[in-house]
């Protein structure tokens, strides 16, 4: 009973202060619409003149100078912060703490990556319009941030969060912490997260440093956290200069866009990063494999499973246009071809890599070496052979372009043009074609006849 009159009095507070909020911003901004408050600044009409009088006055600050010492360390200090969360409105922090941190202001939908961010949920005095100050800027907020809030609770889990500088009473923040207490069961998850969320609390007469238990009730359930409560933040601070730094925050805001990239720009659905572990994955072909290091350092065996993912295509394209990187073991590359050949119904064009190897050629590509041009033609296509050389022997100089773009049925035309390159092309004319038509010719099907 006494835990739900707390939560009440807790909505009620909220629902006041925010109200309070909403009545002085509206006799604010009706003042200085009828010319009895005058400002400073202009105010376009899609911006509340309070919030553009707020800026304005916030914009400016002054650093004290026996703070110097204290936000010197804490500036050393973010670059082992990955993530930063802020009700402030100033640029205090952005200026001369987490300068290398991307800002997020409000609560956006598509956060992109929170990872090297400093997230101020209330709005910024660069951006007047993203303050949160009245009730209905709340009630936005609450409904916006539910995508936020997901990130938030898998960052809160996963990492030790301090809270500093930092009162607790942002109803946005108990509700977050409620939802992340509701989803622990086990008495060691409970006694995990109750060590990462560190509150930390400054009292003037405390000549020390205490540590102890800090237990809050938010909506009828309770909140536990490690609290420190101290006179001296540089004692905190030095303490935690000591931390072991894992990586660079640069570094893994580099690999996140290098692996982002990757995942987004190829083959998007087909595509997706898997962890190197042991020889007993079953790769169907579709995976890729991402190493990061320079190209001799990866280990054959790693570019093995890499080149698992090709498909027939990829062979296809790079005998018309040579784009596949250098591959640095050619019995990967072989392997990548026997196994891809064995589920591939077109016979693949395998010519190109095996010159000049010296090892052990797999038998299904030595099948494929030993055949010439007119082998791998299919039925259909020797069934019009006869027509073919009737029509090459009226037109002995005609060429691929010319039958492409002629009036013959479609698919004697893809069959006369697989003709032409199996027994009369040129290889220059014929790679030229190939070049500017590759992406017109369904299945790229006369492609193979170039490598022979």
């Amino acid at each position: 009973m006494q835990a739900r009159r707390q939560a009440a009095n807790s909505e009620n507070s909220e629902e006041v202060l925010t109200r309070i909020g909403s009545m002085i911003e509206y006799d604010f901004n009706m003042s200085v619409y009828n010319g009895k408050i005058h400002m400073d600044v202009s105010v376009e009409n899609s911006v509340s003149p309070l919030k553009r009088f707020l800026s304005n006055l916030l914009s400016g600050y002054n650093i004290k100078e026996e703070m110097m010492d204290e936000i010197n360390l804490l500036k050393k200090l973010s670059k082992k912060m990955l993530t930063v969360v802020t009700t402030n409105y100033d640029t205090f922090l952005e200026d001369h703490i987490f300068t290398t941190h991307t800002r997020v202001t409000g609560t956006p939908i598509f956060l992109g990556g929170e990872i090297g961010t400093l997230l101020k949920m209330h709005g910024c005095v660069t951006e007047p319009e993203s303050i949160i100050l009245t009730r209905e800027d709340y009630v936005r907020m609450e409904r916006r941030s539910k995508v936020l809030v997901g990130k938030l609770i898998h960052l809160f889990t996963e990492n030790p969060v301090i809270f500093l500088g930092y009162s607790l009473t942002d109803v946005s923040v108990q509700r977050l912490l409620v939802d992340i207490f509701s989803c622990v069961e086990s008495p060691y998850d409970f006694k995990r997260l109750k060590e990462r969320l560190i509150y930390v609390e400054y009292d003037k007469k405390e000549s020390g440093v205490d540590i102890g238990d800090l237990i809050k009730d938010v909506d009828g359930r309770s909140i536990h956290m490690t609290k420190i409560r101290l006179s001296n933040y540089m004692v905190l601070l030095e303490h935690m200069s000591e931390m072991e730094k894992i990586t660079k925050l640069k570094e893994v805001l580099w690999l996140k866009d290098l692996v982002q990239n990757l995942v987004v720009n190829y083959q998007g659905s087909k595509t997706k990063i898997i962890q190197m572990s042991d020889d007993s994955e079953d790769y169907s072909g579709d995976e890729v494999v991402v190493a990061i290091g320079k190209e001799k350092d990866i280990p054959d065996t790693l570019q093995e499973r890499g080149l698992l993912g090709l498909e027939g295509d990829d062979i296809f394209r790079d005998i018309v246009f040579n784009d596949m990187p250098t591959v640095s073991s050619k019995e990967s590359l072989l392997k990548a071809l026997e196994k891809l050949s064995h589920r591939n119904s077109r016979t693949l064009p395998v010519h190109k890599y095996l010159k000049g190897f010296q090892g052990e050629i797999p038998p299904v590509l030595q099948e494929i070496q030993s055949k010439g041009p007119e082998d791998i033609l299919s039925r259909t296509i020797k069934k019009d052979r006869p027509m073919f050389d009737e029509f090459f022997a009226q037109n002995p100089e005609i060429s691929f372009e010319e039958i492409y773009q002629s009036s013959l049925p479609n698919v004697r035309k893809s069959n006369f043009l697989v003709l032409k390159a199996a027994l009369h092309a040129d290889a220059q004319e014929l790679r030229e074609f190939l070049e500017r038509r590759f992406h017109d010719i369904p299945n790229s099907s006369f492609a193979p006849e170039l490598s022979l």
